[in-house]
């Protein structure tokens, strides 16, 4: 039997994506020169927000009005809420949940873009617990960030597996002593159900 009683997994490249990127979408709304303009503006100030600091939605109503784009504001804020979910990956998810394992949402992300990813993705459900970073107060690869979730786990590190798509995030992990897996959806289930196994979890 593993040792493994939980599993963090990342959203974005493990359990969804943005269809196309960011930019494009952005600049289907607005052109490809105002998406620039605002993005260097934004994302800073989502950075913060990440991190629970900071009004992200005031933030971005009041840029939107000093760069003429109120009228482009609800095209704008559907980007934040545009997604692609992999149900490959939310069925392994399923079936690791129904051998006992605990699975849990620890993603960095803003509080509109979290409050979109309840709302659409169901990911109150999907999982038995969601750790958003706006919430935490600390986002990956920041050694606070999972020192924080494994408190609210009540698990030791060595309980604790982790797939993530960014290698940082990975390694700042692992150095935790977190099993940790580096993976996103384009390299196939198979790969991930392997170093699954490998880790002596029952995948199905």
């Amino acid at each position: 039997m593993s040792a493994i009683k939980a599993v963090l997994w990342d959203a974005d490249g493990v359990l969804q994506e943005v269809p196309g990127g960011w930019r494009p979408l952005l600049n289907e709304a607005i052109g490809p020169d105002r998406t620039e303009a605002l993005l260097a503006e934004v994302w800073p100030v989502a950075k913060e927000a990440m991190c629970g600091r900071g009004d992200l939605v005031a933030e971005l109503d009041r840029l939107l009005v000093a760069q003429g784009l109120s009228d482009a504001a609800d095209r704008i804020k559907e980007v934040w809420g545009t997604f692609t979910r992999f149900d490959d990956t939310r069925a392994l998810v399923a079936r690791l949940r129904a051998s006992g394992v605990g699975c849990h949402l620890a993603t960095n992300q803003d509080p509109l873009r979290a409050d979109y990813m309840r709302r659409r993705l169901g990911y109150d459900d999907v999982m038995d617990s969601c750790f958003y970073s706006c919430d935490v107060g600390a986002a990956k690869p920041s050694g606070r960030y999972f020192t924080q979730v494994l408190a609210a786990l009540d698990l030791r590190a060595d309980q604790v597996a982790f797939v993530d798509d960014t290698e940082v995030n990975v390694v700042a992990a692992g150095k935790l002593g977190i099993a940790s897996v580096h993976w996103h959806h384009r390299e196939g289930l198979p790969a991930l159900v392997e170093a699954l196994r490998g880790l002596g979890l029952d995948v199905g």
